[in-house]
Formats: C-alpha cells, sequence, structure tokens
C-alpha cells in the first residue's frame, strides 16, 4: 500500500509537471506527498481511524497546494499580500511538511505491520452506555449553561467538560449502541446551532472531521463511498466559506436568537447549494483559497523575520511549554491563544478586532529557528505527536474504546493553522482530564490496565465494536 500510494504521488506530479516547470519544482514535490497521504490514507482508515495521514493532508492543502493556488488566482481583496516568490516560499514550506510527514509516520512503523483487533474489551455494557449518555448531557449542559459566562481560567475547564459530550457520542458509535446515530445527528446539529449563533463554524468542522475519520473506521467503508464522503465534504467547504462573509453580516449586532441563527444558517447554506454555479464560480473559489491559504502568512513571516524582527531563538516554544503546565488561575497573564502577541511581532501586521489568526506550526518554527532550524523542529514535532498517536493504537488492542478518547486529546493536531501553545495546551490539559475520568469512573474501568491497574471485577460482554 505504501509502494503504490508513492508511485501514484510520484505519476500525478510528473504528469502536472507542466504547471509548475518553470517555477519551481518544489511544488512536485509538495504534489506527490499530497497524493501519497491521500491515497494512503483511503487504505489506512480501515485499520485504524488515521490522524496522522489527515494531519498531513491538511498541512499540504494550506501550506502547498492553496498558496500555490493563491500565486495564480486574483486574489480577494482580505487576503495577506504574498511577498515571496513561489520558488522561495516552496523551498521552506514542502521540505517543513515533508519533515512533519517523516516523523509522524516513523513512530506508526511497526506499529502498522498489526492492526488493532476490534474488541470493545471486557466491560459492563449496559453501565457504560449509562455513562456515556450522562457525559453527553453533562457536556451540552456545561456548553449550555456555563460556557456563555465562563471567562479567564475557567473557560478551559468549561471548554473541557463540554467537550465530553462528543466522547459520549463517538463512544456510542464505536460500541454500536442502540440509537447511536440519533445521538451523533443531534450533536451535529448542536453544534451547528452554537457555531451559527456566533458566526464561527471551527469547531463543527474540527468535530466533523473526527467524526469522519471514526466512522470510517468503525464502519468499514469500502474506497469508492470514502470518495464520495471526501467530495461532498469538499462541497460542504465551499459552500460553507462561501455563505460566512454574508451571513456574518446578517446576524452581528442583531437581536435574532441561537436557534433563529441556526435555521438563518440553514438556509443560506441550502440556498447556495441549490445554485452549485455559485459554489464553484471564480470569486468564491477565490474566496474559499484565500481562507485555506496559511501560505500567505508563513511567507509573510520569513520576510519579516529576521530582516525587521529577530530569530526568537526557542522562546515561544518555551512559552509553549510553560503555558501547558501552569494553570492560569495561578499566571494569570500567561500566553494567551488567537496570536494576538505572536503574530503582529512576526509578520509586521495587526489583527483586527477580535481576529483569531496564528501562525501555524512551520511559520511559528521559522520565527524561532529559520530555515534549517525550522524544518528540524517540523520532524521533531511530527515524532511527538506520532508517538502521541501510537499510545492510542497500542492502547486500542485491548479496547476499541480508546478511540473516542483521540479527539478528545488531539482536536487541535489536525488545524494546520495554529500556534504550538494552543495545540500543546490542548493536548496536555485534555490528557490530564481524560486519565482523571478513566480512573474515577467506574464505567471506564476496562480501559485502567493501560495506567498498570488491574480491574478488580470482569465482566465479558460479547459483541463486535
Amino acid at each position: 500500500a505504501v509502494w503504490r500510494s508513492a508511485v501514484g504521488g510520484i505519476l500525478t506530479a510528473l504528469v502536472l509537471a507542466p504547471i509548475y516547470w518553470d517555477e519551481t519544482l518544489w511544488f512536485g514535490a509538495g504534489v506527490a506527498l499530497t497524493v501519497f497521504v491521500t491515497w494512503h490514507g483511503m487504505i489506512a482508515t480501515k485499520r485504524v481511524p488515521w490522524m496522522p495521514g489527515f494531519v498531513v493532508g491538511v498541512a499540504s492543502v494550506q501550506w502547498i497546494l492553496a498558496p500555490w493556488a493563491a500565486y495564480h488566482l486574483p486574489p480577494v481583496p482580505t487576503a495577506v499580500a504574498l511577498v515571496l516568490s513561489p520558488a522561495e516560499y516552496f523551498s521552506y514550506a514542502v521540505p517543513a511538511t515533508y519533515a512533519l510527514a517523516i516523523g509522524l509516520f516513523l513512530p506508526l512503523r511497526r506499529l502498522g505491520k498489526r492492526a488493532p483487533p476490534r474488541i470493545i474489551g471486557r466491560i459492563d455494557r449496559q453501565r457504560l452506555v449509562r455513562t456515556l449518555d450522562a457525559m453527553l448531557v453533562v457536556g451540552l449542559a456545561a456548553r449550555l449553561l456555563l460556557a456563555p459566562i465562563a471567562t479567564g481560567s475557567f473557560r478551559l475547564p468549561v471548554l473541557l467538560i463540554s467537550e465530553f459530550a462528543w466522547v459520549g457520542g463517538l463512544g456510542a458509535m464505536l460500541i454500536e449502541a442502540r440509537g447511536w446515530r440519533g445521538r451523533i445527528i443531534g450533536l451535529l446539529i448542536i453544534e451547528g446551532i452554537f457555531g451559527a449563533a456566533g458566526g464561527v463554524f471551527a469547531e463543527l468542522v474540527l468535530w466533523s472531521i473526527y467524526l469522519t475519520l471514526l466512522y470510517l473506521f468503525a464502519m468499514r467503508v469500502k474506497r469508492t463511498r470514502i470518495v464520495v464522503i471526501a467530495l461532498t465534504a469538499i462541497v460542504g467547504v465551499l459552500t460553507l466559506n462561501g455563505i460566512k462573509a454574508s451571513f456574518r453580516e446578517e446576524i452581528y449586532g442583531s437581536n435574532l436568537s441561537a436557534l433563529a441563527r441556526g435555521a438563518l444558517a440553514v438556509d443560506y447554506f441550502t440556498g447556495m447549494l441549490r445554485e452549485p454555479t455559485k459554489i464553484f464560480a471564480q470569486d468564491n473559489l477565490s474566496y474559499n483559497i484565500t481562507r485555506l491559504d496559511q501560505g500567505s502568512i508563513i511567507g509573510r513571516v520569513m520576510y519579516w523575520t529576521p530582516s525587521r524582527e529577530p530569530f526568537a531563538g526557542g522562546e515561544t516554544v518555551a512559552t509553549a511549554v510553560y503555558a501547558s503546565l501552569v494553570p492560569r488561575i495561578l499566571v494569570p497573564n500567561k500566553y494567551v491563544a488567537g496570536g494576538s502577541v505572536n503574530y503582529p511581532r512576526f509578520t509586521g501586521l495587526q489583527l483586527v478586532g477580535s481576529t483569531s489568526i496564528n501562525l501555524s506550526f512551520a511559520g511559528e518554527l521559522y520565527a524561532n529557528f529559520g530555515r534549517t532550524g525550522g524544518i528540524i523542529s517540523m520532524f521533531i514535532v511530527g515524532i511527538l505527536l506520532g508517538n502521541l498517536f501510537g499510545l492510542f493504537v497500542r492502547w486500542s488492542r485491548h479496547s476499541v474504546l480508546w478511540w473516542a478518547w483521540l479527539p478528545y486529546v488531539m482536536l487541535s493536531a489536525v488545524s494546520a493553522e495554529g500556534g504550538l501553545g494552543e495545540t500543546l495546551n490542548q493536548v496536555v490539559k485534555s490528557g490530564v482530564v481524560m486519565i482523571a475520568v478513566i480512573m474515577l469512573v467506574p464505567a471506564w474501568e476496562a480501559l485502567r490496565p493501560q495506567f498498570g491497574i488491574r480491574r478488580k471485577r470482569q465482566t465479558i460482554v460479547p459483541g463486535r465494536a
């Protein structure tokens, strides 16, 4: 599978060579990598929820394919100016993406030789289902009642509790509990309403990604259906981005309730779907490219650093580690997610209002260590993420329920836009909460042996996951 995917990527790059040969051969290498991870991912997803492939795929789109399109399509007025030549930009972005991919896949090489068995493990099924439903209810209650009023050091704890809802829903899907489809559809609808209430759909997109990965794995979806799902997702993203600007203009400053905003978002979305020519119109494609293009920001970092701002020399990396280990209640003024500090410092551009934009791993590591150091650091980041995913692969050999916790711990890892601080903070804090729940809640007793703790009572429940 690996060799077929690699050959397919190389052949695709050769076929497309005329469109990039005169500008930079680095783009051809990026095309080969993108095709490789896509092809290989369709094969691997039947064995495990292939998050590493999706991470590299998203990075390839946002750091390679979208920037290439941005160089050749008419820019939209809000786009960050492309300040580097394609040859200069891709000579860093493509090796950095390869370094991330190699780092991610390397720790999984041996694990991939034997797919984890699809077993639920020794559980009290009724108690587990009740616990999963309780997590779903508690999570939604926290999202509805506490999230709107949580501020400062309480925002992250409330967020982590609210995300229990997805652990409950995904766990129900993995053990095929009665009515699991209704739970999942309900979660998607509620997530969509919350997104429409604020005009920000990032959470909906991230959870939909992980839901799709786990669904493809749990239901053993055939490759032809995977292609259909992928094409549907592409149309969905193009449509969602296409309606955002108009939708936000209408809801900002209005007194519409969250439900009314959700209904309005559905009207906008379905209305655009009924006119597919608008979805694929040049202005909508250009806007989508701008939304996906992280290369313009990385290029701006390369332009600004170190000519106007010295390399940080690991400063932001140390800040990210410190922020992930120390609770905000103890250090109220520690690193704040959203790029409010790093973005203007390393690009020379100011964020407007409450806009949240960060440098991405590739941009931030370049700002710290330069071209060579950034590529090496990307490899290290890949190694760390690969080993973390490898833990879930090993643990899932004992129970498929471990996959319900994967999105909870690694939710932000699939995004190619965030900074080190956001991702590391989310991984560490959510990992601690996951361990606490498994250790304290009786229904999760089946997962405790992976922490070296034996079960006092064992009940084997037949059935497949």
